[in-house]
């Protein structure tokens, strides 16, 4: 009996109880439940039996395919998982071998190919040109395959393999050009004719391809047309030439002769060049010629251009006209160089460069003028006119041409209205200046007869002839007017004279071009006052070097210093009147001396006034020697030869040197007693004290007299 049916008999307890309660009804109803439940479950344990055994056997087998599953994943976990990961790692590490081997291989194959090259190359002809293309092919491949293995930086072998190729080639061309060389020649013959040789025309196309190849042809073909073009050009431009061309065996021959002396049309240069270039065709191929006409496209243009175009330019309206026919001239040379094929339909240079006349009108003039002008500018200074009480005729009349009532206003204000106010002084001025204004006014007379847009170009080129002055004149002359003092003075007289003529013009032709010159003659004349300026400080420091030399700062002055100093200075002086007095203004002149000489006194009086200790011998040598030059200042302002005493010469003397009181003064202080010099004193009133302070004076007082009661007396009285 199986377990849980013993389980449920044993549990069975009836309790029997003789109480006929519901209680005891209900129990035995229960045992009735119970039995018939245990003839059921006897009745179906025989069916129950069998899927229990089967229910047993099943969970036995799985219990031990279990057993085996987890054999097998130790197995697997233990055994083949480590032998697969090896394996991996073999296939990996023989994929990256086998890699290796490709990448080697493909290295080793274009090596062992161009060591193959470089054994046939050796092996050909150096001269047959079939193996010299076979050569070119060879390289070219090499170069291809060398350059396929530029990536492998790491070969050593690829630089030396490079230099080999590389010699190779440059054997190669060298022969190519040789062969080149001996089929192709020209020669210049000394009467100017150019000679073209061409050996074998047919291997020369052959040779042609090979060089093309190589990458030497174009470079190769422009030096001939280069060649063959800087030839031409020495024969064309002075010249009419004919050409011929003539086949003698296998040789083609281009032969340009001069025929005379004398320059060939522009039309007969044109259709010589296309006859050239033809020639050429026939003789090298198409392809050649074609690099040759690229090459000389652009320098055909310049060359007519230059040669012939623009020098036919006309400088004057009157010939704009005429030039009109050439324009069409030119034209048509351009539409035969495209119909021959050597320009494009876009190549239009020489009809766009003639095709604004005026602006090449105005460009020629302006240059022309420009050139004239610096031309002048550089000539000599020192060859002059002189010019008289200029003045302009037509400004004269107009101001003359005033009413009554205006003449007798300006008569009360001191203006003489019957005298132009633009008169210039006399002087004397280069005569490149006089040239530079006619050049000025025949432009401008040009410019008049012209169109606006030129008479801006012409009044253009005007302003820029100024401007050309100012820069070049300084820089061109520099020498001449830092050492010749007449230079500086023709200089500033130069720059007036122009700056006075530009306001003049600037009058004339205001009421037709509207053309101010105000700014220009401002910067002229302050250009030849800095000139003169800088001549003017030469000098003083010349003066002033001399008067150190008298060294007054010595215990003892000599008298061959101070006398040497003094006639130097004087010399100085007199050499500046012969240079200045008949080239510059009579005003100006006056003033430039009047300058000098008073630095000059002041420098002497500045000096003399400075010495601690004048002995009387001092006292009486700079006073005899201070009146000598006092005595021959007034030489500098005479306009009369050897006209010293020249009473008019002695007032404009005095008149612009300020010092030349005080240096009389300085002279009567160095020979007066102390008696004279309180009297001149005057308690500070007198002639003494107009030109000195009372400290100058004490001062030179203790330095010309001993100390005595007399001086002390003195110097107490001078306050």
């Amino acid at each position: 009996m199986p377990i849980f049916k013993e389980n449920i008999f044993s549990s069975a307890t009836f309790k029997e109880e003789e109480d006929d309660s519901p209680i005891l009804h209900l129990s035995k109803q229960l045992e009735e439940n119970k039995r018939d439940l245990l003839e059921y479950l006897d009745s179906s344990y025989d069916k129950l039996i069998p899927a229990f055994e089967t229910a047993s056997q099943l969970s036995a087998r799985i219990s031990n395919l279990m057993l085996q599953v987890e054999e097998v994943t130790s197995t697997v976990e233990n055994e083949l998982l480590e032998e697969i990961s090896s394996a991996s790692t073999k296939k990996k590490a023989l994929e990256n071998d086998l890699n290796v081997l490709k990448r080697e291989a493909d290295v080793i194959r274009p090596l062992l190919r161009i060591d193959s090259m470089l054994n046939q190359i050796e092996s050909l002809n150096q001269k047959d040109l079939k193996d010299l293309k076979c050569k070119a092919d060879l390289i070219s491949e090499a170069e291809s395959l060398l350059e396929s293995l530029s990536v492998h930086q790491e070969l050593e072998i690829l630089p030396v393999l490079e230099v080999e190729i590389s010699k190779l080639k440059s054997q190669l061309l060298a022969n190519l050009d040789h062969q080149w060389q001996e089929r192709v020649s020209w020669q210049i013959y000394e009467a100017g004719d150019l000679e073209l040789t061409c050996h074998k025309p047919e291997s020369l196309h052959f040779l042609a391809s090979i060089l093309e190849e190589m990458g030497d042809y174009k470079l190769l073909v422009h030096q001939l047309s280069r060649s063959l073009f800087e030839c031409i050009l020495k024969i064309y431009p002075a010249k009419s030439c004919e050409i011929l061309v003539k086949k003698i065996g296998e040789t083609m021959v281009l032969r340009i002769c001069k025929i005379k002396e004398s320059v060939a049309a522009v039309e007969e240069v044109a259709r010589n060049i296309i006859f050239v270039l033809t020639s050429l065709k026939e003789i090298f191929g198409h392809s050649t010629v074609q690099i040759i006409g690229d090459a000389w496209k652009k320098r055909i243009s310049d060359f007519l251009i230059e040669k012939y175009i623009a020098p036919a330019i006309p400088s004057s309206a009157n010939d704009l006209e005429a030039f009109e026919s050439f324009i069409s001239k030119v034209v048509s040379l351009e539409y035969l160089f495209k119909e021959a094929g050597f320009f494009g339909e876009e190549d239009s240079s020489l009809s766009n460069y003639v095709k604004n006349i005026n602006f090449l009108y105005a460009n020629k003039l302006c240059q022309e003028v420009l050139s004239s002008a610096r031309n002048l500018i550089l000539k000599d200074l020192s060859k002059t006119v002189r010019l008289g009480l200029e003045d302009i005729g037509m400004i004269e009349s107009t101001y003359q041409a005033r009413a009554p009532e205006e003449m007798s206003r300006l008569a009360e204000i001191g203006i003489d209205a019957n005298k132009s106010p633009f008169v210039f002084p006399e002087c004397v001025v280069s005569e490149s200046v006089i040239e530079l204004l006619a050049l000025m006014k025949r432009t401008l007379s040009e410019a008049e007869q012209n169109g606006e847009d030129i008479q801006a170009r012409l009044h253009h080129a005007c302003r820029s002839i100024i401007d050309l002055y100012m820069s070049v004149l300084p820089t061109a002359h520099r020498n001449a007017l830092e050492n010749i003092p007449r230079h500086s003075a023709l200089a500033y007289n130069n720059c007036m004279y122009l700056g006075h003529v530009l306001l003049t013009l600037e009058v004339l032709t205001v009421n037709s071009s509207k053309l101010f010159f105000v700014l220009d003659a401002q910067n002229l004349r302050q250009l030849g006052a800095n000139l003169f300026l800088e001549q003017m400080k030469l000098q003083r420091t010349y003066l002033t070097n001399i008067i150190k030399e008298a060294d007054f700062e010595s215990q003892t002055v000599t008298v061959p210093t101070v006398e040497d100093s003094f006639q130097r200075c004087l010399l100085r002086l007199k050499f500046l009147q012969d240079a200045w007095q008949k080239v510059l203004p009579t005003t100006v002149y006056y003033k430039a001396i009047g300058i000098l000489t008073n630095a000059m006194l002041e420098d002497i009086i500045g000096r003399t006034m400075a010495i601690e200790d004048i002995s009387y011998d001092t006292a009486i040598l700079l006073a005899a020697q201070g009146s000598f030059l006092l005595d021959s200042l007034p030489t500098l302002f005479s306009t009369a030869v050897n006209d010293d005493n020249n009473t008019e010469a002695t007032g404009r003397m005095r008149k612009h040197i300020s010092r030349y009181e005080q240096f009389s003064e300085l002279l009567k202080l160095l020979n007066a007693s102390l008696k004279d010099i309180e009297e001149r004193w005057g308690n500070g009133s007198g002639p003494l004290a107009l030109y000195f302070t009372a400290e100058q004076v004490k001062h030179m007082i203790r330095s010309l007299f001993q100390r005595t009661t007399k001086r002390a007396e003195l110097i107490g009285k001078i306050k």
